[in-house]
């Protein structure tokens, strides 16, 4: 009976351990690149627009604490509750980009891409672009150490578990492997049926 108390202990224990470290990773990235955007915001003189609540609920942010903050503005489809009301905007990201000028703000987005219908992806990473003229800063902790990512400049592998793992738990349609600003564009992995075999690759600038 003892030993299987400490087998169950342990295997909580490295259980608990592991949340704690995909946690970390994730929540430091964040904070390395929207440190990035808010610079930038800075030196140009632009609003900094955050694409995604800093603080969803059910979430490693949620539970762990944000890695970002609300910036001049906080796009989020559920009204980013978690920021203060006159910094909130509920809207779908494609919808509010469309409405806005050319190269009117410094944009972080964390995460978000994810969730976007496959048909219209292309289109909100091209908007992304233009309505930042560039100055575009993504966070994408799932399956590669973002904060790696930054200190060697170089992209990290995918790992495997965690891709695999995205891919059985969640609503995510998809996990990017390289994006702004350490890429020119972006590159992701798309979920497509049920199998990790039946993955397939896409990019767009």
């Amino acid at each position: 009976m003892l030993a299987l108390v400490i087998v169950i202990v342990i295997i909580l224990a490295w259980f608990a351990g592991r949340i704690w470290w995909l946690a970390h990773v994730k929540i430091r990235g964040q904070t390395r690149i929207f440190g990035m955007a808010q610079i930038r915001a800075d030196a140009t003189g632009k609003p900094l627009v955050v694409v995604g609540d800093p603080a969803a609920p059910n979430t490693f942010n949620a539970w762990f604490g944000a890695g970002y903050g609300c910036g001049d503005l906080c796009v989020d489809s559920n009204g980013a509750p978690s920021c203060p009301v006159d910094k909130r905007k509920r809207a779908l990201i494609l919808d509010w980009l469309l409405e806005q000028a050319d190269n009117s703000a410094v944009i972080f987005e964390s995460e978000v891409l994810m969730y976007v219908p496959v048909k219209e992806l292309k289109q909100t990473i091209n908007e992304l672009y233009r309505v930042s003229g560039g100055d575009l800063f993504s966070s994408h902790s799932n399956v590669i150490d973002v904060e790696a990512y930054a200190t060697t400049g170089s992209r990290q592998p995918v790992r495997a578990f965690d891709l695999y793992r995205t891919r059985f738990t969640g609503a995510s349609a998809r996990v990017f492997t390289a994006y702004p600003p350490f890429a020119r564009g972006y590159e992701w992995i798309e979920f497509e049926g049920k199998g990790y075999d039946a993955q397939a690759s896409g990019s767009a600038f």
